[in-house]
């Protein structure tokens, strides 16, 4: 009977091991390849464990698969929660990169529920290793009175069920099918940025650095984290819409005209250096090595920044959540003359989600003891952190004063804390964003104001998840905003989903520029600037 017994319990321990490792399709996984199931690796690892007993390398073989098996779990979680999260096939090759960003992000967050998540996960992931050495060794132990020709019967009707399962789409599979599938991934990543290392360059844009402005407005370039189209597609809609039409309100009594449209992001739920490199050059820049190529031409490719400042405007950039990483460069790529980070912000204050500084301290720093500085025209980046991801009644800063402020209409539609607080961190922003523009009173300003990507909610439903996020023109020459009723923006600050299709973040450059050309250039070179709506290749990061 005891026998019986112990030979239950070991055979329900390698069923959770399996169990385990399908627990990350299980809370991660999205689309096709997220189905759970048994790996056939593990069980061949199990009868190694036990076929090694005897032999003078057991704990060599044990100690192997303890690593192999953690190892499998951290690939299950990377290829399932990554194409979950991010919403694009995993490439090991370029996503390992990665690594370094996520391990500043976790240190940052700092809610009590993220301190306990991190550090019990910590412990628990130790603890389960050492459990998991024992279990094995357990089995050794006992496997040593199993006669080699057990071992050996039970590792071949192992193949065969297991082989016979995986053709046949069963229980049992391969986890090799996720590691090619990740290979091929990687290997179309390498050669989509093969034109990098090619002689060739992509010069499309440098015409653009020919064009001269007869009139100089100052030009804002706003930038709102997690700023996504998901706000008008789930039950977030009513209340985004009474949002834009308050502020709608109050920009138009300021003098200001808007339109808006969809734009389609680089990336997904993160990454916002991606997608700011991305529009800023009208390259799609999407992964690590891109990025570094990036880098690298900064100062010498067509940027946004780059055709303000050969136009003489003064640039500057606001980054409150910009500030040392090791690991990590902190070198301005984009060359602005004032640039504020965190650090230069000197915010004494309670810190709020993931930035900490509260963008309306940030903002009215900008406004009161930098810009001052800068004579006109003036070139303004600004990249916002209050909307950043946690979003809960801790990290987003309340709002004290100003204009009388009624509740918005819709809240009691919104089903979710973390829906509710997303929402929450928007209208802030907005309310911040609004202090500004309402505080510039040049006539000579056109302002963009937009997502950097999709937030990564708890889903993205109804339907599959997009990619766009929402891109406003506000200015007060009614004329310059009009100008993009032709390419699908429509009128004020709230846009119907699905009336034009949406543009991308990597032919914003051209965009830009072409309608500030068309508008204000001068007669000779206004026709230098073409838009591209899908911008160049990725060889216009070559010398």
């Amino acid at each position: 009977m005891r026998t019986v017994l112990v030979g239950l319990a070991f055979a329900t321990g390698i069923a959770l091991l399996g169990a385990i490792l399908a627990l990350p399709a299980v809370f991660l996984g999205s689309g096709a390849g997220s189905v759970p199931f048994y790996s056939l690796e593990l069980g061949f690892a199990v009868v190694a464990v036990a076929a090694s007993a005897r032999t003078k390398g057991a704990v060599v073989v044990r100690r192997s698969v303890v690593a192999l098996y953690v190892l499998l779990l951290l690939f299950l979680a990377y290829q399932h929660g990554f194409k979950s999260f991010f919403r694009r096939e995993p490439a090991l090759v370029e996503d390992w990169r990665f690594a370094v960003n996520l391990v500043h992000f976790l240190s940052e967050m700092r809610t009590w529920r993220w301190h306990a998540l991190i550090w019990g996960s910590m412990v628990a992931a130790a603890v389960f290793v050492v459990v998991l050495g024992r279990f094995f060794a357990a089995l050794q132990l006992r496997a040593r009175s199993v006669p080699p020709r057990r071992v050996a019967s039970a590792a071949l009707a192992w193949a065969v069920v297991g082989v016979a399962s995986h053709v046949a789409g069963g229980p049992i599979r391969s986890v090799g099918d996720l590691v090619l599938a990740n290979y091929r991934a990687s290997s179309a990543a390498r050669e989509r940025l093969g034109a990098l290392r090619d002689a060739g360059r992509d010069g499309r844009y440098d015409p653009f650095m020919e064009v001269r402005l007869a009139k100089r407005p100052s030009f804002y370039f706003l930038v709102v984290e997690a700023y996504g189209q998901i706000l008008v597609t789930w039950d977030m809609t009513a209340s985004y819409r009474a949002l834009m039409g308050r502020v709608q309100a109050r920009l138009r009594a300021a003098g200001y005209e808007m339109r808006t449209a969809y734009s389609s992001a680089p990336v997904h739920g993160g990454r916002s250096w991606l997608s700011t490199s991305t529009m800023q050059t009208g390259i799609l820049i999407d992964q690590p090595a891109s990025y570094a190529a990036f880098e690298t031409a900064s100062h010498r490719i067509p940027s946004l920044v780059g055709f303000f400042r050969a136009q003489g405007y003064h640039t500057a950039s606001l980054e409150p959540g910009t500030k040392e990483r090791r690991g990590l460069g902190h070198d301005d790529a984009y060359g602005h003359e004032v640039r504020v980070d965190a650090p230069r912000l000197d915010y004494v204050g309670p810190e709020y989600g993931f930035g900490g500084i509260p963008d309306r301290y940030s903002l009215e720093m900008l406004r009161t003891r930098f810009l001052p500085t800068l004579a006109d025209p003036r070139y303004v980046f600004y990249m916002a952190v209050s909307t950043h991801f946690p979003w809960s009644k801790e990290s987003v800063p309340p709002f004290e004063g100003g204009p009388d402020w009624p509740p918005l209409e819709g809240t009691a539609e919104i089903t979710s804390e973390l829906r509710l607080w997303y929402l929450r961190s928007v209208e802030y922003e907005w309310r911040v964003l609004l202090e500004l523009l309402e505080a510039e009173r040049s006539e000579e300003v056109v302002i963009v104001v937009l997502g950097d990507h999709q937030p990564r909610l708890e889903s993205n439903q109804p339907g599959e998840a997009t990619f766009d996020t929402p891109v406003h023109v506000i200015s007060r020459d009614h004329a310059f905003v009009e100008r993009f009723a032709a390419r699908g923006f429509q009128p004020g600050l709230y846009a119907e989903p699905g009336r034009a299709a949406p543009l991308v973040h990597e032919g914003l450059f051209s965009l830009l520029v072409t309608e500030l050309a068309g508008a204000y250039g001068t007669p000779e070179t206004k026709d230098r600037a073409r838009y591209y709506p899908t911008g160049i290749t990725v060889s216009g990061l070559n010398p």
